[in-house]
């Protein structure tokens, strides 16, 4: 082995024994800094970072640290920092708004709150027409209110002089409930047929034609009557 045979000079033998040996240490040189346990500093700082990030047990055996377990305290995210992302904000709770109560129910119309009259739809009528009035009610003070304005109220009254000759009662009473809203300056309209004719309370006795003149009418809702308003007969 140590005497080398061929046809080539012994010095080129050997200088092929020195090469080859050269190269085995080399590669075993590099293999020896790659394992862990080599000295190279790649070697070393890369061990480093990693136990640095992952964490490795201290000495007194407290629980390992690692980066994402302590944000730093301009971290964006950290949640409760002023100014913070979104990330970092908790759920936006929507304002709530207390509904307003509603309003009170109008009081009852007093009778100063109202207007009466008695309008007839024209200024004269023959004898034997069927004359119509007109009954208005008017709110005449600041506040909404409240009166029945049902047929049972209403009632218009013609008079000669203090002569009671005609009601719209008499032969057609009662009548329907009908509690309306009159809002300040806001008014309502009724209207009566009149057939000409006399009439007693309960349409009792003879009925007879009203003969020509100038008489009064009177309307009246409840507890509330009219000024007296004027209707021509011819």
């Amino acid at each position: 082995m140590l005497h080398p045979v061929g046809p080539l000079p012994a010095s080129v033998y050997w200088r092929r024994r020195v090469l080859a040996i050269a190269a085995a240490l080399g590669v075993l040189l590099l293999a020896w800094v790659a394992l862990p346990g080599g000295e190279g500093d790649g070697g070393s700082g890369g061990r480093q970072e990693t136990s640095a990030l992952v964490g490795s047990p201290s000495p007194t055996g407290a629980e390992p640290t690692s980066l994402a377990a302590t944000p730093p305290a301009g971290d964006p995210g950290r949640a409760g920092d002023a100014g913070s992302g979104a990330s970092g904000a908790g759920t936006a709770t929507p304002a709530t708004t207390t509904p307003s109560a509603p309003p009170p129910p109008p009081q009852p119309c007093t009778d100063s709150a109202l207007s009466l009259r008695a309008v007839p739809e024209r200024p004269a009528y023959r004898v034997g027409d069927t004359p119509v009035v007109d009954l208005v009610v008017r709110n005449v003070s600041a506040a909404a209110c409240a009166r029945d304005l049902g047929a049972r109220q209403q009632e218009v009254v013609l008079y000669a002089g203090t002569r009671r000759l005609w009601s719209s009662n008499d032969c057609y009473p009662g009548g329907s409930r009908d509690v309306q809203v009159l809002q300040p300056g806001d008014s309502a309209s009724f209207s009566v047929t009149w057939s000409g004719l006399s009439s007693r309370p309960r349409c009792a006795g003879e009925r007879v034609r009203v003969t020509a003149g100038t008489y009064q009418l009177v309307a009246r809702l409840d507890t509330l009557a009219s000024a007296r308003a004027p209707l021509v007969l011819r």
